[in-house]
């Protein structure tokens, strides 16, 4: 399967082999931002703004959404953030799930059984675009519009280190399969790779 958020409000389930709509996920109040499979394929996360200011425009309380993806049916809905949620990742084992908010540019950890939220990781200065674990899951990486990317022990939500290079946003963040290397992508038009510590 294959899961794409957009703007209709909406999440859909294409089968690869043939491209066919598989299903579609209604129950979002507003654009999805972006979408992450569990390790095990059976949850599937969305992030969207479900308030927006009537004057504004601006989201003021942003949402996660965790549907099972056999049947299409939402699980919960985890709410806590004041502006949109934009990015979203399960840990490897599936347990954690972590996303990270416009303006505020916090990272938060929930877990996945309950909804509960285990941990909020505070740093940033500016929206966070991207969140993605290490392969062993010992390591968050955030990418921020403060053009920085940050590293986060998940046990503790310590600040690990911050990786400083980028002359504009990073938009997008990931690891290599061992985990030894970094890449992040920036609004001026850069990869950079990373050794991890």
């Amino acid at each position: 399967l294959l899961a794409s958020g957009s703007q209709d409000d909406t999440v859909r389930l294409w089968r690869v082999s043939d491209g066919v709509l598989v299903r579609t996920l209604e129950g979002h109040a507003d654009g999805v931002y972006s979408v992450a499979f569990s390790p095990d394929g059976t949850l599937l996360a969305s992030v969207s703004c479900s308030q927006r200011d009537e004057e504004t425009w601006r989201c003021v309380k942003g949402e996660i959404q965790l549907w099972r993806v056999s049947d299409g049916t939402l699980v919960r809905t985890l709410e806590g953030y004041e502006y949109a949620v934009v990015s979203v990742a399960f840990s490897p084992d599936g347990t954690l799930l972590a996303s990270g908010s416009r303006w505020d540019g916090t990272v938060q950890l929930w877990r996945v059984s309950d909804g509960a939220l285990v941990r909020t990781l505070e740093g940033h200065t500016s929206s966070v675009e991207s969140v993605v674990f290490s392969p062993d899951g010992t390591l968050l990486a955030s990418g921020s519009w403060d053009k920085t990317v940050r590293l986060w022990r998940v046990s503790d939500g310590a600040l690990v280190r911050i990786l400083e290079g980028h002359m504009a946003w990073v938009r997008s963040v990931a690891f290599s399969p061992d985990g030894t290397l970094l890449a992040s992508g920036s609004d001026d038009g850069t990869i950079r790779l990373w050794g991890v510590p």
